[in-house]
């Protein structure tokens, strides 16, 4: 039932990028296929990006936690994962946007390329 439930998630998620590829290419007046090839080809980066070094060995510990957690009473893995998800999202995006609109744009390559930072 977990493989059904999980299968079912992929297809919902692959559709709605379809779908959203689709909308922000007509709201923007472009290619549907560039915008759904970039939506893809960015879904795949970041999968890629597990493979570093420093996030690679985190995958066991956090889906054992999640794991783990699933075996108690009245708890549901893939709700607490989710919530796991959404919480570094919030935070990076709210970060980001903290710094794009104190230092601007370009703000945090001028910052990291400034030789009082790099000393």
């Amino acid at each position: 039932m977990k493989i059904i439930k999980g299968i079912f998630g992929f297809i919902l998620f692959a559709g709605l990028t379809f779908i959203g590829g689709v909308l922000i290419a007509v709201y923007f007046d472009m290619n549907p296929l560039i915008v759904i090839f970039f939506v893809l080809f960015s879904l795949g980066m970041g999968f890629l990006a597990l493979l570093t070094p420093c996030v690679f060995p985190m995958i066991p510990i956090t889906v054992s936690y999640f794991t783990k957690e699933g075996e108690k009473d009245n708890t549901n893995p893939f709700f607490s994962a989710s919530l796991y998800a959404a919480g570094i999202i919030a935070i990076f995006t709210s970060l980001g946007l903290i710094l794009s609109f104190t230092i601007g744009a370009s703000g945090a390559g001028d910052l990291a390329a400034s030789p009082w930072v790099n000393l």
